[in-house]
């Protein structure tokens, strides 16, 4: 039997039905890749569907708790156009974050809010984005550990492979101490996705075009 019907089959067995989610074979899928096993691959269904029932996922909007502040703020913009193979590129413009009065939990609906909206924009056949890091104007001042593990940790954990790839742009040097503390908390699969470019590169994945001036 495959690991696709032993998920399926795990599934219906199941007393409570996964209802803040497909349980298509794209998704199953997706989770079968994140996992190491069909049962791991099950129970993280199972937790994801707890955690969008209980945040609530489905009520995150622009007037939910600081997301209209925000997105106000243009650190990170949905492009009006994908990348190369297809995918909703979020653009984000690291310089334009700001450590000052930064609430966790206004970013934790932020965060969930841009997932959401670039995911809607995905296609049948292209179910990931694409989410390119602009490192210019980079300093310590704007470094963010803690919303960064929540970004990536959120990804992780409730949207496997839903990240398609992750660009760096133009990565200072002093970025790589960052690196070091940030790589670690990565899953392998997550970090081969992760690309570092220089703006010669960058044509190779995006249409320099359609970043936004932010």
């Amino acid at each position: 039997m495959s690991d696709l019907l032993s998920l399926q089959k795990l599934l219906e067995q199941h007393i409570t039905n996964i209802t803040t989610m497909s349980t298509d074979d794209a998704m199953l899928n997706r989770y079968l890749v994140a996992s190491s096993s069909v049962q791991e691959a099950y129970e993280r269904i199972i937790a994801t569907d707890k955690w969008r029932k209980n945040f609530p996922v489905a009520d995150v909007n622009i007037d939910s708790k600081g997301v209209r502040k925000i997105v106000s703020l243009k650190t990170a913009v949905l492009c009006d156009e994908k990348d190369i193979d297809g995918r909703p590129v979020i653009y984000v413009a690291v310089k334009n974050h700001s450590m000052k009065d930064r609430c966790l939990e206004e970013y934790t609906n932020y965060i969930i809010y841009m997932l959401e909206l670039s995911l809607s924009k995905c296609s049948k056949d292209m179910e990931n984005i694409c989410i390119l890091w602009d490192m210019k104007g980079f300093s310590l001042a704007v470094m963010d550990f803690s919303l960064t593990k929540k970004v990536y940790e959120i990804l992780q954990t409730y949207y496997p492979e839903r990240m398609g790839i992750a660009l760096i742009l133009n990565a200072p040097f002093i970025f790589q101490a960052c690196w070091s503390v940030i790589r670690p908390w990565l899953h392998e699969n997550t970090a081969n996705k992760i690309k570092f470019v220089t703006d010669a590169d960058l044509a190779s994945y995006i249409d320099p075009k359609i970043i936004p001036d932010v």
